[in-house]
């Protein structure tokens, strides 16, 4: 790893990569255990802040200017910040699917997909993680490892959810 590419990219960048970081992990522990419990209420409540801090430190990274200062990632930030307000007041009112479908695809459109495009060719994070042979690659496996979990993860839901045979 490169950090000298990371601390000379800025406190914004550091903040940004290392909250994204921090809700990818956990966003993947929330995901995978009980739902409903105290420590699953705890976990995500640090997970929403966490990516509200992933998504408010976003516009201060304007490295792609499409229009301005901005790029489509910034419309990625703003539809992440209504969709978690909408999943915390789908959840207040009860709506326990819409909640979850909010959740899990946030998950996967905020940090994984758009964690995959971070480590393409000649961006900092496939820099930082090992230049341009590494990056190649990344996206892939920045994709294909979360997308392995996810069906595991899958399996093991409709395992628990299925009528036990009579």
């Amino acid at each position: 790893m490169r950090w000298d590419l990371m601390i000379e990219a800025g406190p914004v960048v550091m903040v940004h990569a290392g909250t994204a970081v921090l809700a990818f992990g956990l966003g993947m522990a929330v995901l995978w255990r009980r739902k409903g419990g105290r420590l699953h209420k705890s976990l995500g409540k640090v997970w929403v802040a966490l990516m509200v801090v992933v998504s408010v430190s976003s516009f201060g990274i304007n490295e792609i200017r499409l229009w301005g200062n901005f790029s489509p990632i910034h419309l990625l930030s703003i539809y992440t910040l209504g969709s978690l307000a909408f999943a915390i007041y789908a959840i207040r009112k009860g709506d326990i699917k819409s909640h979850q479908d909010t959740m899990r695809q946030l998950f996967v459109s905020a940090l994984i997909i758009a964690g995959a495009f971070t480590f393409l060719p000649n961006r900092l994070m496939a820099r930082f993680m090992g230049g341009e042979t590494l990056s190649l690659a990344m996206p892939f496996i920045w994709l294909a490892v979360p997308l392995l979990v996810w069906l595991v993860y899958r399996a093991k839901v409709q395992g628990r959810d299925a009528e036990p045979a009579e």
